[in-house]
């Protein structure tokens, strides 16, 4: 790791750092925070630059980080704490950020294995939630995320930090309408639910054993038309009153751990 100083905030890499950090560079990715940068690290993720501070070097956790990089190819810049406040999209900076390539996946991508399990994100605008659905989805062995246009960026940083690092790793195809993704699922067999706070079937009686996607709609609104257009059933978690909802995160990673335990009895039997 070839590692200059930096101590100017105009300097060419820190505004480059701020472009990606704001999303004015679609390809590549903003990563914050050492667990983060970590989990780049140990996934297929090409880092091309990383900027930190003295104070991170010389902790052990900083260290050890450090040390992993040294062994790439990874232009690294070492800065003052006003400089790195300046580059962080977090209140309170952890010393290291990275900047990497984003991930790039096909639709046929994220149907892999021979019941695939997609996740549909319907215009969600929280980016907390995005990226929890995203680690909610790899955990649960699902095969792969979609997200339609409107829904908050799944790679922008918040998301990204929210994903603790599923998002390097599952694959996520960004910005696709619902009518391609489901006719996929359609050519499978499989089925489209839709998670509705009124849906006709019980989470837990739907067979999810079978090809099928889980559309999750948007915190306010619920599913678009686009998505009520193609779904072929409706879902829905039973809840002690006075409860109505559940935020879109919880309420995703409860449906895809059903989906897991009932696979996982199918691989059983």
């Amino acid at each position: 790791m070839l590692t200059e100083q930096i101590t100017s905030r105009q300097n060419p890499l820190i505004k480059r750092a701020q472009r990606v950090r704001d999303g004015e560079e679609p390809a590549h990715l903003f990563i914050e925070g050492p667990r983060l940068v970590g989990e780049a690290l140990e996934s297929s993720i090409h880092l091309e630059a990383i900027i930190y501070t003295s104070d991170f070097a010389e902790n052990d956790r900083g260290e050890s980080l450090l040390e992993r990089v040294a062994r790439t190819h990874v232009r690294g810049a070492l800065v003052p704490e006003a400089v790195m406040r300046a580059v962080c999209d977090t209140e309170t900076p952890q010393g290291v950020v990275a900047l990497g390539s984003r991930p790039r996946f096909e639709l046929d991508d994220v149907f892999g294995g021979e019941s695939p399990m997609v996740v549909a994100l319907d215009g969600l605008q929280v980016p907390g939630n995005v990226g929890t659905i995203v680690r909610a989805a790899e955990a649960a062995g699902a095969s792969g995320v979609v997200t339609t246009p409107g829904t908050a960026e799944v790679y922008g940083p918040k998301a990204l930090r929210a994903s603790m690092g599923s998002a390097f790793r599952l694959p996520i195809v960004r910005r696709i309408p619902l009518d391609l993704v489901a006719d996929a699922v359609g050519r499978l067999d499989g089925r489209v639910a839709g998670a509705t706070a009124s849906g006709k079937t019980d989470y837990s009686a739907f067979d999810w054993r079978r090809p099928a996607m889980l559309v999750i709609g948007s915190e306010g609104g619920g599913l678009s038309t686009d998505a009520m257009a193609v779904v072929t059933d409706t879902v829905s978690i039973p809840m002690v009153a006075p409860v109505e909802s559940l935020n879109a995160g919880l309420a995703a990673a409860v449906i895809l751990f059903e989906a897991a335990r009932q696979r996982a009895g199918q691989r059983r039997s």
